[in-house]
């Protein structure tokens, strides 16, 4: 897909990480990036396996291979010779936020979470695995997009295979069991208005991880897209702050 393609921007020894949402790219990350980069940070925005080019590419991919990719654009920031870093996940790319700070809670300086998704309900696996044998895809019915400029460059995919929502359940039973040993300082933005993720995501991260130091900050203009939406800047200006505070 055009557009959709993973980037590095190469600045000083503090690294960024930018981790997009399911069935996205890293073009909702692109602007983020830019800010961020114009602020001296070196940014890496990998993409995620199985993205960004068709659903039937996803189709098969399991939560492992999507953090692979996020160690993949990590080992390119400490080979830039970042020696503080921080990671910044939307949706999909919260959730492997939390699994990196649990798996290693001494490597980051902060980590940011925009419309993190933390819960689908496990008992939902057994319906979608039935679903799954007749119809492998599950049509997306609408962009959560409030801007309409925004909605209109949207690069997501239409469709998402059964078994990437099968191996989300299980990627994200995984990140609730971990969440006691995040401790590194977290940010938490949230909109008000996410018809994707519910902001009881961000209430349960916010209460079940060991950080002494955590802030949630709402959002009131935008819908889960909150990296492109009409309150993006307002995202990278308080992502910015917020680095900017813990170097």
């Amino acid at each position: 897909m055009p557009g959709a393609d993973p980037f590095f921007l190469p600045g000083g020894e503090t690294g960024c990480l930018l981790l997009h949402g399911l069935s996205s790219s890293p073009a909702t990350m692109r602007a983020m990036g830019a800010a961020l980069a114009a602020a001296g940070l070196t940014v890496a925005a990998p993409l995620l396996a199985g993205h960004g080019t068709t659903p039937e590419q996803l189709r098969g991919r399991t939560w492992p291979d999507w953090l692979a990719s996020a160690d993949a654009g990590l080992a390119a920031l400490r080979a830039h010779g970042c020696r503080r870093l921080f990671v910044a996940g939307h949706s999909l790319g919260g959730a492997l936020t939390l699994a990196l700070a649990a798996r290693d809670p001494l490597a980051y300086a902060g980590i940011i979470l925009m419309s993190a998704v933390i819960w689908i309900p496990p008992i939902l696996r057994v319906p979608l695995g039935w679903v799954g044998e007749s119809l492998p895809y599950l049509r997306k019915g609408f962009s959560d997009i409030a801007d309409p400029a925004a909605r209109a460059r949207d690069l997501t995919y239409d469709r998402v295979p059964v078994t990437t929502a099968l191996t989300l359940i299980d990627l994200l039973a995984q990140v609730r069991a971990g969440l006691g040993r995040v401790v590194a300082p977290t940010l938490i933005l949230y909109a008000r208005r996410d018809h994707i993720v519910p902001s009881m995501n961000s209430m349960y991260i916010y209460s079940h991880i060991a950080a002494h130091e955590k802030r949630l900050a709402v959002l009131h203009r935008s819908f889960h897209a909150i990296t492109v939406d009409y309150d993006r800047e307002q995202v990278w200006a308080t992502t910015a702050a917020f680095i900017q505070a813990h170097t």
